[in-house]
Formats: C-alpha cells, sequence, structure tokens
C-alpha cells in the first residue's frame, strides 16, 4: 500500500478512526521481536500516507458501519475499501493485486478557488509550514483592475486556520512585480490585514523576492510534497472552458525545492 498511496501518487489513506494507530500498535505486541522491527518500520513509511480526518466513531459498530454512515453524512472518503463483504464495497485484495487504482497525480482542473481548495487541502492536513512560489503572483490590480488573487490569499488563510497544523506560509514572489519599497510595504500591510480579517493570529507569514529567471516554476509545497500549478493561482473565470494544470511532484521533483529554501 506504501507504493500505492502518499503525496507523489495523489492518492491518501485517511486516520479513521483518529486513533486507529494506537489500536494497531498495541496488536503488533503480540508479534515476535523481529516481525515487531518489521512492522514498525512499514507502518512508519506507511503513515506518510495517511492524513488525519475528524469524525465520529462508534464501537458498537464494527468499522464499515461507521464508515459508511460517516460517508453518508460528511463526504470525506473518495472511497471507502475494505475486507471481503456482502455489500459490494471494494475489498484491498481487489485494490491491491486484482484492480489498477486510476491514476490521480494530475488533472486539469478549473481555474477558481473551489478547485484550488480542494487540490491544496491535503498539504495543510499535515503541514506545519508551506511554501509557495510564483514569480506572477501579485496583490495589486492587475491591467483589468482586478484583485483575483487576493481570493487567493485568503483562502489559503483559511485553508492553514481550519487545518490546525499549518503554522507559516511562505510566499516566494517575483522581484519585478515589487521593484520599491512601497510596494513591498503594501504587500506587508495587506498581510497584516487579511490576518485580521480572518482572525488567524497565530498564523505567521513571510515572504522572499526573487529573479522569476531563476525560480520560474509555480508551486505550493512543504517538506512533506508538493503541487505544481501550471498557470500559477490564475482565477479568471471569463473563459468557462478553460483549465489550470496541477499535478503532485515526485520525490524527485521536490527536491530541488526542498534544498532552494533549505526545508
Amino acid at each position: 500500500m506504501s507504493e500505492l498511496f502518499g503525496f507523489s501518487h495523489g492518492r491518501f489513506v485517511a486516520e479513521y478512526p483518529a486513533d486507529w494507530i494506537y489500536f494497531l500498535q498495541n496488536r503488533l505486541k503480540e508479534m515476535g521481536p523481529l516481525d515487531q522491527s518489521r512492522a514498525s518500520i512499514l507502518l512508519n513509511k506507511f503513515l506518510k500516507n495517511t492524513l488525519p480526518i475528524e469524525g465520529g466513531y462508534l464501537r458498537s459498530k464494527d468499522w464499515l458501519s461507521n464508515a459508511l454512515e460517516f460517508q453518508s453524512k460528511e463526504h470525506k472518503f473518495k472511497n471507502i475499501v475494505t475486507t471481503e463483504n456482502s455489500k459490494n464495497i471494494p475489498s484491498l485484495s481487489k485494490i491491491l493485486y486484482e484492480e489498477e487504482l486510476p491514476d490521480a497525480r494530475g488533472e486539469h482542473i478549473k481555474p477558481d478557488i473551489k478547485s484550488y481548495r480542494h487540490a491544496v487541502a491535503p498539504l495543510f492536513l499535515v503541514s506545519s509550514e508551506i511554501h509557495i512560489q510564483d514569480m506572477y503572483f501579485t496583490l495589486e490590480e492587475d491591467s483589468k483592475k482586478l484583485y483575483r488573487q487576493w481570493d487567493v490569499l485568503r483562502m489559503l488563510i483559511e485553508q492553514a486556520k481550519y487545518s490546525k497544523r499549518c503554522k507559516v506560509l511562505m510566499f516566494h514572489l517575483g522581484q519585478e512585480k515589487y521593484p520599491t519599497t512601497h510596494l513591498e510595504s503594501r504587500l506587508e500591510e495587506t498581510f497584516i490585514q487579511v490576518l485580521d480579517e480572518l482572525g488567524a493570529d497565530n498564523l505567521e507569514i513571510s515572504y522572499t523576492l526573487e529573479n522569476k529567471k531563476v525560480t520560474h516554476g509555480r508551486y505550493i509545497f512543504s517538506i512533506k510534497g508538493g503541487l505544481q500549478f501550471d498557470h500559477g493561482f490564475d482565477t479568471d473565470l471569463k473563459n468557462q472552458d478553460k483549465r489550470n494544470h496541477v499535478h503532485w511532484l515526485s520525490q524527485n521533483e521536490l527536491a530541488p525545492l526542498l534544498q532552494r529554501y533549505g526545508i
């Protein structure tokens, strides 16, 4: 399962129930020392591919009944996978050995806030510090007198606030967009204004200004994983057929970004 899930694949396993890890660790104690050691290594590897999820769980019911009831109310699972059953729910053995999982590494999505929020959500659930690199990102009005990326900033701050995990947003922006100290000051004022507006007092926002020729790509990433947005965080919806190609980074693609910023 560790080879099929995780940020590089765009697939994740929900930590359901929230305390599942403690039950599993207790079961590991029933193994012999060598098997216990091997299982612990595999478990630590697998934990990198899971996402925390808040949801009720009744011990009086079995796991599948809980999962189905929770899904009917919250719709937080893309799919439910379990052991062999009579309810036509996919079994784990079939997923692992008989059927090929759909490719989830990338997609051409609508350039709107809802789509972007859905795409970045997994990253915010597990990252204490998130970096946004976009040399074209600006909070100044564009040539059409629009402030499209203010909504993107609000969305990122809201995701950080509600994740209960992310404490720092670090923007890596283009020097070309902020060529004067006046514009830099306005950028800092905007960050403070939006943080105050959304009541995100515990969130820290920092930024660097860089040469876009050196750092051209548009990414959002952390030490856990990252996404590339081919058209950045564009939210121009006049063309309803327009799409933004977004894909999860492989470890080889993520490594140079982490090295560049000393993460």
